[in-house]
């Protein structure tokens, strides 16, 4: 029984670190866009890019990685638009 729980412990902290590590991320890209203007709400995460076109998480890898949606920013792995920049984006892909 020890074991298993060491087992849940270790993974737990380790979620925990991944998602701290992705809201650290997330602050520095509000940080900037509030210095240059832009407000928190017009960020657009990946997620929500899914919804908004309707497809599916590979499927707006595969448009980035093709070099049809430009993000905005790029924290680490994570990727983010504007939402006012977003219909420039999806125009010019």
């Amino acid at each position: 029984m020890n074991v298993n729980l060491s087992k849940v412990v270790r993974e737990a902290r380790e979620k925990l670190a991944s998602v701290t590590a992705d809201l650290t991320e997330l602050a520095a890209v509000i940080e900037d866009a509030n210095k240059h203007g832009k407000p928190a709400t017009e960020i657009v995460v990946m997620e929500e890019m899914c919804d908004i076109l309707q497809v599916s998480m590979p499927t707006v890898r595969r448009y980035h990685k093709d070099g049809k949606l430009e993000p905005s920013y790029r924290k680490g792995k994570q990727i983010y638009w504007l939402r006012s920049e977003l219909k420039e984006v999806l125009r010019n892909s």
